[in-house]
């Protein structure tokens, strides 16, 4: 089974330019074949185990949304055009229409049965008017048919409209579900169930039917008109004395009305009243936490460099500015400290350093420069440099693992603290890292489940993947008695490797390297 942006089930083949599985080429670079998306080289898995699917993919550093769309689409239509044949679903003109008598007529003209039906001069991708349909084909019985191939992009209402102001039939077919991405289940897709995939979008005879119909309801529709005014003529005196009756009821339930009215009232007044003073008290509160960060952030801004160096030493522990913090980027001289590893430091302490354990799991760009300025005096004429400096950094922080950047300029949080950071770096910089150097972190010391959330949702790519790894922590409580290889290769079960389970439990703060990078020991 492919999932979207994971792997690749079909590559377009520089030789001849058509699609192929990738058992139909050679194993590994040597292809030929080039992403449909991206149109960037690939390598064919054949995956004879049988534990993946065959599938295509991306030499390492290449990332491509659009390989698995655009490879399931051409790969449709390839066949379409190859196999010169379509599955068609039926289409019936049906219309519902109530008679006055209350009476339901669902009549019904069939205008295309369904079935396999031949194509012949099939046309791919070629503009139509002010439109540019997947496929223009000549179908036995039905003529010129536009057929349209959805995968996650579907027709709009301006193509739609300008569909029917040509006046063509037109298909859709949904491969929004197929994930079995083979020609095998494409075919099935394609020529044998096409009840559960394709769809008529439109078709130039659906309104003149309806009409039809319509018309063919007339004399039955007459008649419950005449039956139905025969029906109210006899209960107009009936009608006459319900209705001095109802009125003496309706009078009294307007007096219970306007009491309930009255008493809803003074309890939403009051719970208004309530939801204010509780809106009160959590926007002074936030105002005054505002005030104090701004006032400590003033101070720190005034202090001289060594005194800010000592601030940061104590906000972290350390003896001594983290080395493995530092990076090199552009403008770094732009915060008015000679040593430019004191901002570095005092940016990740302020924004990476323990925020997973508040629940802050992000940081936006802007944010990260507002932050920076009222924390060191940057000129105005420096402005621009200080933030292309914290670009960067913020940049070599996802690079290092870190961070992990994200749309709209922001950054997901991926280590919980300053430790789990220089760990990761530790293994990072070491050549086929072994998790039997990792030890548990002192049991004080673990993350709470907020910490653990927050850095498996975002290190993980949805919700779910988040849910797995935030599953695997919870057991940690029971499982600290053994050595951390085992609880890693126990973890590796459940998906991944036991190297990515290591991973995330280093990232969240529950494993650490063992001093002098002797093996953990079983607590």
């Amino acid at each position: 089974m492919h999932v979207l942006g994971d792997s690749i089930p079909f590559a377009l083949s520089e030789a001849d330019k058509r699609v192929y599985e990738p058992r139909a080429v050679p194993l590994g670079k040597n292809c030929g074949c080039v992403c449909p998306g991206c149109r960037q080289p690939v390598i064919a898995k054949h995956c004879m185990s049988g534990k993946r699917a065959p599938h295509f993919a991306h030499a390492a550093g290449y990332d491509c949304a659009s390989g698995f769309e655009t490879a399931l689409h051409l790969a449709a239509k390839q066949l379409i055009e190859t196999r010169g044949v379509l599955a068609f679903p039926e289409l019936i003109a049906s219309i519902k229409v109530w008679d006055d008598m209350g009476h339901v007529h669902e009549p019904a003209l069939q205008l295309v049965t369904g079935g396999l039906r031949r194509l012949c001069n099939v046309v791919l991708e070629k503009s139509l008017g002010q439109i540019r349909p997947d496929l223009r084909v000549d179908a036995d019985g039905l003529g010129t048919v536009l057929v349209e191939v959805a995968v996650t992009h579907f027709v709009d209402d301006r193509k739609l409209k300008q569909i029917r102001h040509m006046g063509i039939p037109a298909l859709e077919i949904d491969l929004s579900m197929c994930r079995d991405a083979t020609f095998a289940a494409l075919e099935v897709a394609l020529f044998d169930k096409p009840s559960g995939t394709t769809k008529w979008l439109y078709h130039p005879g659906l309104a003149e039917a309806e009409c039809r119909l319509r018309e063919s309801l007339r004399d039955v529709l007459s008649a419950a008109t005449e039956s139905a005014e025969a029906r109210a003529r006899s209960r107009a005196e009936i009608d006459a004395a319900e209705r001095i009756e109802e009125a003496a009821r309706q009078a009294e339930r307007e007096v219970r009305r306007r009491t309930e009215e009255a008493r809803q009232a003074d309890t939403e007044a009051a719970r208004l009243k309530e939801v204010a003073e509780r809106k009160r008290i959590t926007d002074e509160a936030q105002r005054i936490q505002r005030y104090e960060d701004l006032k400590k952030a003033a101070v720190f801004k005034a202090r001289p460099e060594e005194r800010k160096r000592q601030a940061v030493l104590s906000r972290l522990g350390r003896s001594q500015l983290p080395a493995f913090l530092a990076a090199k980027v552009r403008g770094a001289m732009s915060f008015g400290v000679e040593e430019t590893l004191l901002w570095q430091v005092t940016l990740f302490g302020g924004l990476v350093h323990q925020q997973p354990a508040k629940g802050n799991g992000w940081i936006g760009r802007n944010y990260a420069r507002a932050w920076m300025r009222y924390r060191f005096p940057v000129p105005q004429a420096l402005h621009k440099d200080a933030n292309d400096a914290i670009d960067d950094y913020l940049m070599a922080l996802a690079v290092n693992g870190a961070l992990i950047a994200c749309r709209n300029n922001s950054y997901a949080i991926t280590v919980a603290d300053l430790t789990c950071f220089e760990t990761l770096i530790a293994i990072r910089n070491s050549r086929n890292f072994d998790p039997g150097r990792l030890q548990w972190t002192p049991k004080e010391e673990w993350p709470t489940e907020q910490q653990a959330w927050t850095v498996a949702e975002g290190m993980s790519p949805n919700l779910s993947a988040a849910g797995r790894w935030f599953k695997l922590a919870s057991e940690m409580h029971r499982n600290i008695g053994f050595p951390p290889i085992v609880i890693c290769e126990w973890g590796s079960q459940v998906g991944g490797t036991k190297e990515s389970v290591a991973n995330y439990l280093v990232r969240a703060g529950y494993l650490r390297l063992a001093p002098n990078g002797a093996a953990a020991v079983t607590r």
